[in-house]
Formats: structure tokens, sequence, C-alpha cells
């Protein structure tokens, strides 16, 4: 749903509004993740103030996103529903 939704675009193309709502590093072996990379969960808002998505990614520390290099999101909007994991 979320692939399939412009939300992927609206995110890449700074559309969207992106929160840190909370970050911290996770166990690197239970992560798979390269040491000091942050656990993040992100909120994007549209330019009206909506909440659109919530998500997870991880940050490495040379700045580029871990796992499958994209937001996993928790959470979206589409049209007048909820959706969530």
């Amino acid at each position: 749903m979320f692939n399939d939704s412009t939300i992927p675009n609206q995110i890449k193309s700074g559309h969207l509004h992106k929160k840190i709502i909370r970050e911290g590093h996770p166990s690197p072996l239970r992560s798979g993740q390269p040491h000091c990379t942050y656990s993040q969960i992100l909120s994007f808002w549209d330019s009206k103030g909506k909440l659109v998505a919530i998500c997870h990614q991880y940050k490495r520390p040379d700045g580029t996103n871990g796992g499958s290099g994209k937001p996993d999101p928790k959470r979206i909007m589409l049209g007048d529903t909820i959706f969530f994991v």
C-alpha cells in the first residue's frame, strides 16, 4: 500500500515535512547494522499539518539508510483511512 501510494515520491521530492519522533542506537548484533547506526521513528506531515505517515528507518554513520534503504511504514493515511501495523 505504501509503495503503491504517492507517499514515497512525496518524501523523496521534499513535499512532506519530516520530524524525528525518536532515535537511539540499536544493538548492532540484533539489527545487523554497523556500529553508531541510529534507529529512527519518523513522522511525515503535509503542508496543511496533516500526519501522512509514521515510518522506521536505520540511519547509518555514513548518512545512508540501512535495511532496504527505504523507510519502513508503520502507519499511513490514505484518504480518510488510517492503516497501521
